[in-house]
């Protein structure tokens, strides 16, 4: 039933195997957002796999096949300002009608007319598939509004298609590891359900700065995640499985924002505490994805507990800050991006302490952060 889309291999393939060989959740269609360029992939969606039933598609066979509508592009033609219903925009773009069609370069190709799109939200259908909390249908609007980029990829473009036409009968989910350039537009809409971010008919103004969480289905999830042999010791830890991690630290951290703010100090140091239960330290080494961790100790009336990882973030940052700018080093640092970030950590720790009356904490690695700063000038 559901549509879960993701990014690349390592996302992709072990839900696969737990589908084709374990037998689990084959209701479930796994859409690879990097395959979905790509024609023959797009027919299998409309095809039944398993227990899935096909994909609901408007754009036909026809108009991706092979190279075509690989790239759209937005041209100024007396519609952008209009906002246009997204069914409408995808029968325009796979239309062959000359109408549609621009000049672009030394092709005639068909163009985006608006950035600026709508689609109807269906309140019974929402109602009757549980799409969000029954506490949100008062403030459910007639449609929704968002804006789309400039120009679409094939996949793009077929992600849009598979929204304008599933959103209501089957939930649409992107995996935590989706980069945020496949929500095509659509973070304002998004809703975090566990490890996943679930498109919903219920606008959130400020998805920039923390996603909508459903914390009732969340923290249960997240709580009770089996994370394998990763507390185990010694445990080798590459860098795809660490990659995977900052993901799920995401989580971690969006779940306890979220309890926060609805004033539930405890549940937010438990998910924490959680967190590292699975992810101890002797396998996984600090990063900037906890430098607000804490703060929900402190909030949550846990200073020792608050102190003792700002030091342990502190230090790593430290570290790799003082490694990466020293001159005997400098031929193995192809960027300065990571040592930015772990500097702004340093300096958001210092903003946290001094917040939360840690004065000489925070005096502290104020001189720190200063110092570093300095040498990368």
């Amino acid at each position: 039933m559901l549509i879960l889309f993701t990014y690349g291999d390592n996302d992709t393939y072990p839900l696969w195997y737990a589908q084709e060989v374990e037998g689990y959740r084959t209701d479930v269609r796994v859409v690879n957002f990097s395959l979905l360029g790509v024609d023959w992939y797009i027919n299998q969606l409309r095809m039944a796999v398993n227990k899935s039933t096909p994909l609901k598609l408007t754009i036909p066979q026809d108009a991706i096949n092979g190279n075509q509508r690989d790239m759209l592009r937005f041209a100024p033609k007396g519609f952008e300002n209009e906002r246009i219903e997204l069914t409408k925009l995808l029968a325009f773009v796979s239309s062959n009608d000359p109408s549609s069609k621009t000049p672009m370069g030394n092709d005639v190709e068909n163009f985006i007319p608006s950035t600026k799109v709508s689609l109807a939200i269906d309140a019974a259908k929402t109602r009757a598939n549980n799409i969000i909390p029954e506490g949100d249908m008062p403030f459910l609007a007639p449609q929704m509004e968002w804006n789309i980029p400039s120009s679409l990829q094939k996949n793009d473009l077929m992600t849009l298609d598979i929204v304008a036409n599933n959103m209501f009968d089957r939930p649409i989910c992107f995996a935590i590891s989706c980069s945020p350039s496949a929500f095509i537009g659509l973070d304002n809409y998004t809703q975090m359900d566990g490890l996943i971010y679930r498109i919903v008919p219920a606008f959130n103004p400020a998805a920039n700065q923390a996603p909508k969480v459903n914390i009732e289905k969340m923290y249960p999830r997240l709580m009770s995640f089996v994370y394998g042999n990763m507390d185990k010791h010694p445990v080798l830890m590459d860098e795809n499985t660490m990659r995977g991690l900052y993901n799920m630290k995401t989580g971690f951290a969006q779940l306890a924002n979220a309890l926060l703010m609805r004033g539930s100090k405890d549940s937010a140091a438990q998910v924490v505490d959680n967190m590292y239960k699975h992810m101890p330290r002797y396998n996984v080494q600090p990063d900037r994805f906890e430098t607000n961790m804490p703060q929900v100790y402190f909030i949550a009336g846990q200073r020792e507990k608050a102190l003792k990882l700002t030091d342990e973030l502190a230090k790593n940052a430290i570290e790799q800050i003082k490694w990466a700018t020293n001159s005997d080093n400098r031929q193995y640092v192809t960027s300065f991006g990571d040592t930015y970030e772990n500097l702004q950590t340093l300096n958001q720790l210092a903003q946290i302490c001094g917040q939360y009356g840690e004065t000489k904490k925070s005096e502290e690695l104020t001189k720190e952060y200063q110092s570093l700063q300095s040498r990368m000038q």
